[in-house]
Formats: C-alpha cells, sequence, structure tokens
C-alpha cells in the first residue's frame, strides 16, 4: 500500500537584513535626487549673475564701438540695414536677419516705462543690435510680441539659464517711480534722473510694466547679498514687488519676506 507524503510549502518572509538594506538603498536614491535638484538650482541661480555681468559687458563694448546705446542707436540701418524703408513702418517689422531698425538717439532705451511712448520698440531692437554686434548670441525679432511692449522671452528678448526667464534692457526714470505705477522698483536718492536697468523675471500674459515674479524672495536676498547690500530697495540691485496682496510681496519695509514662494523679478542698475 503506498503511503501519500503532503509536500508543506513556507513563505519565506524578509529578514530584518533585507528590509534594512531596502531602506538604505531609497535613502540613497532620495538623498541622491535632492542634491541633485540643489546643484541644478545652485547652478541656475548662479546663471543670473554671470548673465548680468556678460550683458553689461556687452552693453558697454557696444557704447564703445559705436557711441550709443543698443535700441537707441540712431544709425543703426546704415550698418545692418533697415527692415523697412519707411521708419514709422519699420518699427513694428519683425526681423530675424541683421536688418534692423534706428533708435532716436536721446541717450535713452525708450523715454518712460509708464508711458506709451513712440520709442519703446527700442528695448526690443537694443537685443538685436547687441545680436548684430556679436556681442551676444542668439536671434531677436526687434519688435513687441503683440500689443504695445508685450515681450516674450526667447523671442524678442534673451532666455535665461534659470528656466522660465529672461531679461529686458530698459531706461528706468524718475517719472517712472512717480508715476503710481504699482510694483515699480524705487529709485533712491543720489540716483540719476533716469537709469539703465537690465530687468530679470519671468513672462507676463499681457502688455505690462512689470516682469513676472519668478524668484523665491530667499533666492533673490542671497543674490542681493552677493553683489549689493542686501536690501531689495537701495543699492544697484532693486526688487520688483508683487502687484497682489501683501501675502505674495517680495519684501516688506526694505527687507526680503521669509517665503519660500516665487514673488520676485529683479532689477539690476547699468548706469547712465
Amino acid at each position: 500500500m503506498r503511503q501519500c507524503t503532503r509536500k508543506t510549502s513556507h513563505a519565506r518572509g524578509f529578514t530584518l537584513l533585507e528590509i534594512a538594506v531596502v531602506v538604505l538603498i531609497i535613502g540613497f536614491i532620495v538623498g541622491a535626487l535632492t542634491i541633485g535638484r540643489g546643484l541644478i538650482r545652485n547652478a541656475e541661480l548662479q546663471a543670473i549673475g554671470a548673465e548680468y555681468a556678460r550683458y553689461t559687458t556687452a552693453i558697454k563694448a557696444f557704447e564703445e564701438k559705436y557711441y550709443s546705446l543698443p535700441g537707441d542707436f540712431a544709425t543703426a540701418t546704415s550698418v545692418w540695414g533697415a527692415a523697412h524703408a519707411t521708419a514709422s513702418t519699420c518699427i513694428t517689422t519683425a526681423s530675424t536677419t541683421k536688418l534692423t531698425c534706428n533708435g532716436d538717439g536721446n541717450g535713452r532705451i525708450t523715454t518712460q516705462i509708464a508711458a506709451y511712448g513712440t520709442t519703446f520698440y527700442e528695448q526690443f531692437r537694443a537685443w538685436q543690435h547687441l545680436a548684430n554686434a556679436n556681442l551676444i548670441s542668439g536671434t531677436f525679432s526687434g519688435v513687441s510680441t503683440s500689443g504695445t511692449y508685450r515681450y516674450t522671452v526667447g523671442t524678442n528678448i534673451p532666455e535665461s539659464d534659470f528656466s522660465g526667464a529672461g531679461w529686458r534692457l530698459i531706461t528706468y526714470t524718475v517719472a517712472d517711480q512717480v508715476s503710481g505705477v504699482a510694483g515699480l522698483p524705487a529709485l533712491t536718492v543720489g540716483d540719476t534722473p533716469h537709469h539703465l536697468v537690465l530687468w530679470f523675471g519671468g513672462s507676463y500674459t499681457a502688455d505690462s510694466n512689470l516682469m513676472g515674479n519668478i524668484i523665491s524672495p530667499r533666492d533673490a536676498q542671497d543674490i542681493d547679498l552677493k553683489i549689493d547690500d542686501g536690501k531689495p530697495r537701495t543699492g544697484k540691485l532693486l526688487a520688483q514687488n508683487n502687484t497682489g496682496s501683501p501675502s505674495s510681496h517680495c519684501w516688506q519695509d526694505n527687507e526680503y519676506r521669509n517665503s519660500g514662494s516665487d514673488f520676485c523679478a529683479l532689477v539690476f542698475k547699468v548706469g547712465h
């Protein structure tokens, strides 16, 4: 008589050592991802200062060569050709070649930010003139994306290595400061009547005197401390304030807010 034997299977569980190894591996992965994100963020923040320095150098080199500010250059078409033969039409004619338009030669890139002046196009031709002179890389349309002075990162203003951000180059006047436009950074006692600035920020969905707030107050303060006085309303680096509720402001009482949210755009004084 045959005897039947029953095979019993035992489910083998994880040992404490195996669980500990898995947890350790997960910890390494999370740590590596966190470090990687931190390195990328630091590189982006360092890029802001490097870009400011590069564009400042390019502007000065342009002035030395052409005795004019880019965008304001009154004889630009004699050097690179005209995007359109009629001056009034030229200023709204886009060009992705060296063909460009003249500025009015008054020593400012536009006249007043707060006003709809006839020279507001100069801020877009400025980047085109710098590229034409081989002082910066990129191709720029030289005109507003739409409306009067709408900018698009990578189209009519240069794109930053800081994700989603770009640069405007414009003359900021005392008239802008007293015009009552909320959020414009304050010029201080001792500033010249008008000031050329490199304006760093994100895109805006409509015509605006401001740039999109894209950098956290903490990061903005770190940059400010490295190159200036660490204050948002004084020195050569100013911070644009959000026009929304106080809880979303970049600064208050000349101090950056202790917030990790993206509420700041930065304004670097170049001169003039």
